[in-house]
């Protein structure tokens, strides 16, 4: 006895996982019918996103499109009412459901002649491009499924072809193309496959569009990269003279003819570093891997002692399916850490190894042969594009790998390099465009830069290019602060590399310290404090580097700034007298009114408050022969610093007043700084709701900034104006947020209470008592940060009678 639903033409039976339409077993999808199953199962109700995505997807992370495009694959079957969405809430079944109890009558089961191979692995994740791809193939008749060689086009498409064979009555034909090497066999290997024979004078070519007919055929043609020309001109012939078939072919770049639909396949999905067991499950790459490896292995299990290396393999290996299944072979001799130390040299540890994977080339014969399709202008293209980190723009490109050619040519070039998926083209979110290569391809082709002699010339040409882009986005800084990090945070990688670069011995010490000090604003406001401060030092450590030139002041100047920030002004303070003295043997008073304004602080800190005067009148004597108003405007900020701390809090507020009307509209990092200094000054004259509102002010730009040397000390000002409102407990809260917020970026908390402020730092221990200070510290260390974050900033604009 097993039960069965009824609705309309279709017939469910769960209990022999069967959909049929008439009688006739229909081909589905596993998720699609787990979908069909959990929908109607739940038909008396609106079945919520999550319930869906854990009864089809159980005990996996998946992304929530996943589902819609279930959804659509089932409403393109079933008709587009079938399924109700209701937003915000989930989807519901609204088809009239007939419940059979009896449904053990025989079935009327199609069958559909193929020659599909039947395959010996599992076919593992691609739930996303299996419905992508059914659904074009029915309405566009021409689908090609592109990507680099290796990464399982051939196998995708043979699982699309068998899932969706019963919509092809008339048989499914999987050919070859692979050990087919010349143009003119293409028909015949066609022809054969469906058994079509030469008629008396009419040949192949004309034979085969004819028998075919009006027959409902889907003709899988495989590997036609090779052979491109003579399969365009095939099925040209075929979609024009026989009106149902539909062609599903693999290539490494398109066919290129009318009608056809191309879909990239990319690498298998990958986990997100440090990911656990259960997260990384939810990968179809680790998936992949852990099933090939018990092939070797029946042991092998993905476990918490393992799952970092398994991620790590699967990672390094960008997800190639090929690649992955070559790994895994490995296992039969390696162990998992020596498959991890050897991937260094991929190419030779991925060969095929064992009979089972004959079929397949090596992966560096796979990448060979499609750099050997290339013209000898397009594989230097190729070779050069390998010093790129992290993506490139056409303009970079052209920049950097173009010799003395327009850019037009450049982007000819790489339009067929991506053609041939060597190098991937992303779109942005903003229209633009972004280039990037899987590090398997980048290695390889970085192999061959190597063996061609380039690799010096074309990171030199990559530094000197890097070098003007940090020029122009740090002259960039006053107009858009957030503009220009968006663009350093896209081309970090980049910078990264060129400043590594700097390492070789040919290079001038001086680029080095030029590329770093035009980055020092986004390493510090960005960045944790020991990249930038490890950068700064390797910079100012290299040979020649130690020449007294403006470019080694800058750069200390960028060192000591980046200590004072983190709250290590003590340690900055030679840096930045060191930096000061060689800016005036240059006769530069910006860095030399910089360097001064920042020593005053640690003057300051160490108590030496006539020191810092003098400090301050000789930073800002200096700035006024600046055209900088942003040095200028440092320069009042110290003098006000200076009278805070002396207690003069109006002539701190005055000179604060003066620093923000020079601080450039386009700067608002700067501003926030200077606004939350107007406010610790407020706080000690007692103008409480002034106070409010400057850091209020403050803390809004630095959120919107992210700006981490902001951020944190502008919350630990709210602390201080909290305890002077009397709320001693939002004041410990709150200074628990500004510690957890300093041990999370590496900078020291409470590093610069005047007097004033330290006398408030202390109230709440002394009102609420050490043990309730404590405890309303440690939660605010334990909030979550960006929480926390907003409820300060919701407290500091609530409307308040108190001030």
């Amino acid at each position: 006895m097993s039960s069965a639903y009824r609705f309309g033409r279709f017939e469910l039976r769960p209990d022999r996982r069967l959909l049929l339409v008439e009688g006739e077993a229909v081909a589905l999808g596993t998720r699609a019918f787990d979908l069909l199953v959990a929908l109607v199962e739940r038909r008396e109700r609106v079945a919520t996103k999550g319930e869906l995505l854990e009864a089809v997807w159980p005990g996996l992370v998946v992304e929530e499109n996943n589902l819609q495009v279930q959804v659509n694959a089932l409403r393109k079957l079933l008709g587009p009412q079938s399924i109700a969405t209701l937003a915000g809430r989930g989807y519901r079944f609204v088809e009239p459901i007939e419940l059979v109890a009896d449904a053990g009558q025989p079935l009327r089961v199609a069958r559909v002649a193929h020659n599909l191979p039947h395959e010996r692995t599992r076919f593992i994740g691609r739930e996303v491009e299996l419905a992508e791809c059914a659904q074009w193939l029915a309405e566009s008749r021409l689908v090609t499924l592109t990507g680099i060689g290796g990464c399982g086009k051939s196998r995708l498409a043979a699982e699309v072809a068998r899932r969706g064979a019963t919509q092809f009555v008339d048989g499914v034909r999987r050919i070859d193309l692979a050990p087919v090497s010349s143009p003119e066999r293409v028909v015949g290997e066609v022809a054969r496959a469906w058994q079509v024979v030469e008629e008396r004078q009419c040949p192949l070519d004309e034979a085969l569009p004819r028998q075919l007919g009006s027959r409902h055929v889907l003709l899988v043609l495989d590997n036609c990269e090779h052979l491109l020309d003579a399969c365009a001109e095939l099925v040209d012939c075929l979609l024009d003279m026989c009106d149902h078939v539909h062609v599903l072919a693999t290539s490494r770049e398109p066919l290129g003819v009318e009608g056809e639909h191309v879909l990239a396949v990319r690498p298998l999905d990958l986990p997100p570093e440090g990911a656990g067991v259960d997260a990384a499950t939810g990968s179809a790459a680790v998936r992949l891997f852990v099933d090939r490896a018990r092939h070797v292995v029946p042991a092998f299990d993905l476990a918490d002692h393992n799952v970092a290396v398994v991620i790590d393999v699967c990672r390094r290996l960008d997800g190639i399916a090929l690649a992955l299944e070559l790994a895994a072979a490995r296992l039969a001799t390696l162990s998992l850490e020596d498959l991890q130390r050897m991937l260094s040299d991929r190419f030779r540890l991925l060969t095929a190894g064992g009979r089972g994977l004959a079929r397949h080339q090596a992966l560096h014969a796979t990448l060979q042969w499609s750099y050997d399709t290339l013209n000898a202008d397009e594989q230097r293209l190729l070779r050069w594009l390998s010093v790129f980190a992290g993506g490139w723009t056409l303009a970079s490109a052209a920049a950097v790998c173009r010799a003395d050619e327009p850019e037009i040519e450049v982007a000819d070039r790489l339009r067929r390099i991506v053609d041939k998926s060597l190098v991937e083209l992303v779109r942005q979110p903003d229209g633009g465009a972004r280039y990037g290569m899987l590090e398997t391809v980048r290695q390889f082709a970085l192999d061959q830069l190597l063996a061609h002699g380039e690799a010096r010339p074309a990171r030199d040409a990559h530094l000197d290019h890097f070098i003007g882009v940090a020029q122009a986005l740090c002259e960039r800084m006053s107009e858009s602060t957030e503009i220009a990090y968006e663009r350093i945070e896209v081309e970090l990688q980049n910078f990264m590399a060129a400043h590594q670069w700097c390492d070789e011995n040919h290079i001038s010490a001086e680029l080095g310290l030029v590329l770093v000090t035009r980055l020092r604003r986004y390493l510090g406001e960005r960045c944790p404090f020991s990249v930038g401060e490890r950068l700064f030092q390797q910079a100012l450590a290299r040979p020649g580097a130690q020449s007294e030139t403006l470019a080694r002041a800058d750069a200390l100047f960028s060192l000591g700034q980046h200590l004072c920030w983190s709250g290590r002004r003590a340690d900055a303070a030679g840096i930045l007298r060191d930096a000061q003295r060689i800016a005036e043997i240059h006769q530069a008073p910006d860095i030399q009114s910089l360097s001064l304004t920042l020593l005053l602080h640690a003057q300051l800190i160490a108590g030496d408050s006539v020191a810092a005067e003098e400090t301050a009148r000789r930073a800002f004597e200096i700035a006024q022969s600046s055209e900088t108003g942003l040095v200028r405007a440092c320069a009042w900020a110290g003098r006000g610093t200076v009278h805070q701390f002396a207690g003069r809090y109006d002539e701190a507020s005055s000179a604060m007043d003066e620093a923000m009307a020079l601080i450039p509209d386009g700067d608002p990092s700067n501003l926030a700084y200077v606004l939350r200094l107007r406010a610790r000054a407020s706080i000690g004259a007692g103008r409480l709701a002034d106070a409010r509102a400057q850091t209020a002010r403050s803390l809004t730009l630095a959120r919107h900034l992210m700006s981490l040397p902001e951020l944190q000390p502008t919350i630990e000002t709210a602390a201080r104006l909290a305890a002077a409102l009397g709320d001693f407990e939002r004041s410990a809260w709150t200074q628990g947020v500004s510690d957890a917020l300093a041990g999370r970026i590496g900078i020291e908390a409470n590093a610069f209470d005047d007097p004033a402020l330290a006398r408030l730092r202390a109230r709440p221990v002394e009102v609420l008592g050490p043990e309730q200070c404590a405890a309303k510290r440690a939660a605010g260390m334990g909030a979550a940060p960006d929480s926390a974050i907003d409820e300060v900033l919701a407290w500091l604009q609530r409307a308040s009678a108190e001030t």
